[in-house]
């Protein structure tokens, strides 16, 4: 059994999601646990409809993973469920004060509630506070290993919920979520699809290098210096610390390539 996590900008469009589901179906076996992200389309979602985030995180919770899902039994062969999944976060976190995920389209000029910007121009900002617990973790477990089959969850990051399980406005990071999904779980690894090949430190900068292979305990130093992009990459690199386990990111065209070593960055305990 592993989880698998794909970003929401990764399966934005439908010949993306198919490239992601038939690699997946194609180089690992069922059981499988697939997250997905949703920060492009929750952006959207929540300039139409005005919903709080707790509801537009559960309608991309059906509005990819069913796409997602069909995707993945038409590559398989094998039945997968779609779990509407919620994760714990505290009300306290220091991200409802300090907001950083950015989520929606980029936009060419400033406007209300649009704060980041990120290379092609400005994104709106919410709170990403830090993934507590995925309520329905054991579930999860137990459908995928009873049934073979595999289970998409964990949608978006999972829908943000306090201890009185009220949902609160934030998007939680999907690739920390996945993490503390792929622990509780007790799965041997974690896959991270994304765009890029591997990660990269100083992306898009002169001084870009290429990282094969690194080790858990050489991540949070980076981190602090800066040297993963925001936003992007260094969510991932914490998403492999907090896992602890081998974590592999890559992309759907390099999977094959990853698994034997040649592409794709392997983090290692």
């Amino acid at each position: 059994m592993k989880v698998i996590a794909l970003g929401g900008n990764y399966i934005h469009e439908e010949k993306e999601m198919r490239l992601a589901a038939r690699a997946i179906s194609k180089y690992f076996k069922p059981p499988l646990i697939l997250t997905h992200g949703n920060g492009p389309q929750a952006g959207e979602l929540r300039k139409k409809t005005g919903f709080p985030l707790d509801q537009v995180v559960a309608l991309t919770q059906a509005s990819i993973g069913y796409p997602l899902s069909r995707e993945i039994e038409k590559a398989s062969g094998t039945n997968t469920a779609v779990l509407l999944t919620r994760t714990l976060v505290s009300k306290k976190d220091p991200e409802f004060k300090r907001p950083s995920k950015p989520i929606g389209k980029y936009y060419r000029k400033k406007a209300d509630g649009l704060r980041y910007f990120a290379g092609r121009g400005w994104r709106e900002i919410v709170p990403s506070p830090k993934p507590l617990r995925i309520l329905e973790s054991k579930a999860i477990k137990k459908l995928a290993a009873s049934k073979n089959m595999n289970v998409v969850c964990c949608g978006g990051g999972g829908i943000p919920v306090t201890k009185r399980n009220v949902g609160i406005e934030a998007v939680v990071d999907k690739d920390l979520a996945s993490a503390v999904l792929a622990k509780a779980i007790k799965v041997k690894e974690l896959i991270i699809l994304m765009k890029e090949p591997c990660v990269y430190m100083n992306y898009g900068k002169r001084t870009q290098e290429r990282v094969p292979e690194i080790k858990i305990r050489e991540i949070n130093s980076l981190l602090k210096k800066g040297i993963f992009e925001q936003g992007t990459i260094a969510p991932k690199m914490k998403a492999a610390a907090l896992f602890g386990g081998k974590t592999i990111i890559t992309n759907a065209e390099n999977i094959d390539r990853a698994i034997k070593g040649k592409e794709g960055t392997l983090i290692c305990p």
